[in-house]
């Protein structure tokens, strides 16, 4: 008889776990189902959400506040605050009705109640994932730090989360602390070029050139006409003088890669691998439309200039010196810059012969140093 009984039990509890997932997947093809109809037919959709929270469902406060969500996914906030208040009616203490509350506030652009939201939903389920993430999210540009110890906390909790180390790695990307947020993204596994592209960014501007081109080359293999990942791997080259690598990885740059959307910065580095290589008239092209890109980088007019003293075209070295010179505020045109001055003048009259220079002009040259140097 008791095995009777002990088989029963197994069978009733086994029908119920059925009963119940059978219900949940019931209830979660219907909210799918009005996700696809809540623009095109809103008035079907309202009718398919009633269905969907009658008889038993009426207090299934994971079903309404998914309902919620599906109304503010479409931006229709005054049934998703209706739903919010039936989950809140159905259990005042749920922390899917506070997240979702969260999220209709945070819509209309009120950070505080959506960060007060957020923590409610903490309070009332500290490991409630969403609520953490979501309240870094409210904070990450106006108070990176509130953000981060928020995230540190959900750490505590959930160790193993890598979600936590992406979201970290991005808010300290966005306040410039390049060094935790390229440890933040070692520690989880990139899943797509846009997390490859920050953590190999984030290694760069900490001048970690060899790591960032590591990761750039990860980036490369997946998608070798990526413009970010060759761009890294340009200047990383340049920058560990690995000149004719950075050299194949410009001429893919500037020539083949897709979506490309070239800086100052581009071509003020390809300017100085071309220099590096002693290809002076190119890398001067190259500053020079740097500077046309954005013209406060007049520092780029020294490059400029010593590249035409390399070539010994010290007229032309002199000219964007003068112009570096006079882009400077008063106080900033130091001795030492009028003493470069003199150099070039000095260099001018005594350079050898040439048709790029007449006799006069060397003299010329060679008084307007001396008169720089008595200065």
């Amino acid at each position: 008889m008791k095995r009777v009984q002990m088989f029963l039990a197994g069978a009733f509890i086994a029908v119920g776990s059925l009963y119940a997932q059978s219900s949940d997947a019931e209830w979660q093809a219907g909210v799918a189902k009005l996700k696809e109809i809540i623009q095109t037919n809103p008035a079907q959709a309202n009718e398919e959400a009633e269905q969907l929270i009658k008889g038993k469902n009426k207090k299934n406060v994971e079903l309404l506040t998914a309902i919620g969500e599906a109304y503010l996914q479409a931006d229709k906030l005054s049934e998703a605050q209706m739903y919010a208040a039936l989950a809140k009616k159905a259990n005042g203490k749920s922390a899917l009705a506070s997240v979702l509350e969260g999220d209709i506030a945070a819509k209309q652009k009120n950070a505080g109640l959506a960060s007060q939201k957020y923590e409610e939903a903490i309070y009332f389920d500290s490991r409630c994932t969403p609520a953490y993430l979501k309240y870094a999210d409210i904070y990450k540009s106006a108070n990176a730090g509130l953000a981060i110890e928020k995230l540190n906390q959900l750490k505590t909790l959930e160790p193993s989360n890598t979600g936590i180390d992406k979201k970290l790695a991005e808010i300290y990307y966005l306040k410039n602390d390049f060094s935790k947020a390229a440890d933040a993204y070692s520690r989880f596994a990139t899943a797509n070029e846009e997390d490859l592209v920050k953590y190999a960014f984030a290694l760069f501007l900490n001048h970690d050139f060899a790591k960032s081109l590591e990761v750039a080359n990860m980036g490369l293999k997946k998608n070798p006409r990526h413009a970010a990942f060759n761009r890294l791997a340009m200047y990383n080259n340049t920058d560990l003088k690995r000149f004719e690598e950075a050299l194949k990885a410009a001429d893919v740059f500037f020539n083949e890669c897709d979506k490309a959307d070239y800086s100052y910065l581009d071509y003020m580095y390809y300017g100085h691998l071309l220099d590096a290589l002693k290809r002076y008239d190119e890398a001067v092209g190259q500053y020079e439309k740097a500077i046309q890109l954005d013209p406060t980088k007049t520092d780029l007019y020294k490059n400029i200039s010593t590249a035409y003293e390399q070539k010994n075209d010290y007229k032309k070295a002199i000219s964007a010196y003068q112009k570096y010179y006079a882009s400077l505020d008063k106080e900033k045109q130091t001795p030492d810059l009028q003493f470069q001055f003199g150099r070039l003048y000095y260099g001018a009259g005594t350079q050898p012969d040439s048709l790029a220079i007449t006799v006069e002009e060397r003299k010329q040259a060679l008084m307007s140093a001396d008169s720089t140097f008595h200065a």
